[in-house]
């Protein structure tokens, strides 16, 4: 949370003043993001039936079926490191 909150806070002020005074933090929050989808990609899961789904392919499709994987593929993906291509 203290990380999204950062991320609220920041983006606004580095695009009204494009000097990055921070850029390690920048890039410790990218990691964390990234590590976030790793995470999410092995975490399980129950179906309908409620059994416990624990099978990694099985997790990862579950994943990134979900709208969850895109928002979180988004987040982390890094826009600054393209030079301002976007």
């Amino acid at each position: 949370m203290i990380f999204i909150f950062w991320i609220a806070i920041h983006a606004p002020w580095e695009l009204a003043f494009p000097e990055d005074n921070l850029p390690t933090l920048n890039w410790i929050i990218l990691a964390f993001f990234i590590f976030d989808i790793g995470i999410n990609l092995r975490t399980t899961f129950y179906n309908e039936e409620f059994e416990e789904i624990v099978q990694y392919k099985e997790v990862a499709m579950y994943y990134i079926k979900s709208p969850y994987f895109y928002l979180d593929l988004v987040t982390a993906f890094p826009f600054d490191a393209l030079g301002g291509a976007f």
